[in-house]
C-alpha cells in the first residue's frame, strides 16, 4: 500500500513530467516561428536585392544609350550586343539572387519541419523517463 508521502512523491514526479514536455513545446514553437521568420526576411532581402539589380540595370542601359548617343553610332552589331550582354548579366544576377533566397527559406523551412519531428521524440522521452521515475520510486 502506498503511503501519503509515496502518493505525494508520485504526483510530482509526474506533474514534473507534465512541466518538462510543456516547456520542449514552447522552446519548439519558438525555435519554429524564428525559423519562419528567417525563411521570410530571406525572400524579402531577396525582393530587394533584384529590385536593386534591375535598378542597375536600367541606370547602365541608359548610360549605354547616352554614350552611343553622344558618339554618334549607329545602335546596331557589336554595340546592340553589349547592351543585350548587360541585361542578360542583370537577369542572371536576379535568378541567381532568387535561388540562394529560395535554397535558404526552404532550408530554414526543413529546420522548422525537423524541430517539430524531434519534439515528438522528446515528449516520448521525457514521458518514459516520468514513468521510469515513478516505478523506480514503487520498488
Amino acid at each position: 500500500m502506498c503511503t501519503g508521502l509515496e502518493a505525494l512523491a508520485f504526483g510530482t514526479t509526474a506533474l514534473g513530467t507534465v512541466q518538462q514536455i510543456r516547456g520542449q513545446e514552447q522552446v519548439a514553437v519558438t525555435q519554429q516561428k524564428q525559423l519562419i521568420r528567417e525563411a521570410q526576411l530571406t525572400q524579402t532581402q531577396a525582393a530587394f536585392k533584384k529590385a536593386a539589380i534591375r535598378k542597375d540595370a536600367e541606370r547602365l542601359a541608359g548610360a549605354q544609350r547616352a554614350a552611343i548617343g553622344k558618339s554618334g553610332v549607329q545602335a546596331s552589331g557589336s554595340v546592340m550586343d553589349v547592351m543585350k550582354q548587360s541585361a542578360e548579366d542583370a537577369e542572371l544576377a536576379i535568378l541567381t539572387a532568387q535561388y540562394g533566397a529560395d535554397l535558404a527559406s526552404e532550408a530554414r523551412q526543413e529546420e522548422a519541419q525537423a524541430i517539430n519531428e524531434n519534439l515528438a521524440n522528446q515528449k516520448t522521452s521525457t514521458l518514459l523517463q516520468g514513468v521510469g521515475g515513478i516505478f523506480g520510486q514503487l520498488l
